[in-house]
């Protein structure tokens, strides 16, 4: 059956795209597709409101946070979600994350050949594994968890990081929160299809935890995120703080908060232009 709907074009650089990512969850977008060509990002999003007003808080919000938004435009399209579903699942086979992880969707059996099988239905996104920025912290996270204790996952989206450390440790005292409680209940949904069911979910950011400690954080956000959370993440860390999202030119200045207040930088995972960093805490 065809819907209609609005949809929203953003043409950019791919350093921005996780930057427009958060600005498009933050208005109401049903999803989004991204597109690199020479040099550019295309990103394709759909809305059923008034998307024109969503188009001016959008270009608004890249003048705010100072990413280029070289064109921001507006158009009705007719969509058949069936076939869309249909086309996506014929395309989503899983993700394979060195020999470790095996992320698959319902459709996909678990692989036999893989330590740790993950099962994530892609729905108002939050994070599927695809992007560099949770895979890079899922490879940081991984030599840490083992003899870890409690477990933090800030901004917790689709909750796939914190289903592969009660994966990886099922002894671990796991938390998870977020500021919207679509992806709260997401994640929830993705923690008890996993067979984890011991496990506290909080809606809000890291501050409704202050007052405790965990052994292991992870905070895969952008970089302005986590630079507006530095105190709060570090004060809630006991030995371990990860942190995502970031670009390679943005690595210093979000790390420099945290070299210069008690952490040590203990790993630096690389890919296609994206970074993650393990910090320890120097005891």
């Amino acid at each position: 059956m065809k819907e209609k709907y609005q949809v929203l074009t953003i043409l950019t650089f791919p350093r921005d795209g996780e930057e427009f990512a958060d600005i498009l969850w933050s208005v109401d977008c049903l999803g989004f597709q991204e597109e690199e060509s020479s040099g550019n990002l295309l990103i394709t999003a759909w809305f059923t409101g008034n998307a024109e007003k969503i188009a001016e808080r959008v270009r608004s919000s890249a003048r705010i946070r100072g990413i280029s938004c070289m064109e921001c435009s507006v158009q009705d399209q007719e969509v058949d979600t069936s076939e869309y579903l249909a086309t996506f699942n014929r395309s989503f086979s899983g993700i394979k994350l060195g020999n470790t992880f095996f992320i698959h969707p319902p459709w996909i059996k678990p692989s036999r050949h893989f330590p740790f099988n993950i099962l994530l239905e892609p729905g108002h996104a939050f994070g599927t594994g695809t992007h560099e920025s949770t895979q890079l912290a899922l490879l940081a996270l991984a030599p840490v968890l083992s003899g870890a204790s409690t477990f933090l996952d800030v901004g917790t989206g689709s909750g796939i990081l914190a289903v592969a450390a009660g994966k990886m440790n099922d002894e671990l005292d796991i938390s998870i929160c977020d500021i919207d409680p679509v992806a709260v209940e997401s994640a929830v949904k993705a923690m008890h299809e996993n067979g984890i069911h011991d496990f506290s979910a909080v809606i809000g950011g890291p501050e409704v935890l202050s007052g405790r400690k965990f052994q292991v954080i992870v905070a895969n956000l952008t970089s302005s995120l986590i630079i507006s959370l530095q105190r709060l993440l570090s004060a809630l860390t006991d030995e371990y703080l990860v942190i995502s999202g970031l670009t390679e030119e943005q690595r210093y200045i979000t790390l420099e908060y945290f070299l210069d207040n008690g952490f040590l930088l203990d790993d630096v995972q690389l890919d296609n232009g994206w970074i993650s960093c393990r910090l320890r805490k120097d005891s």
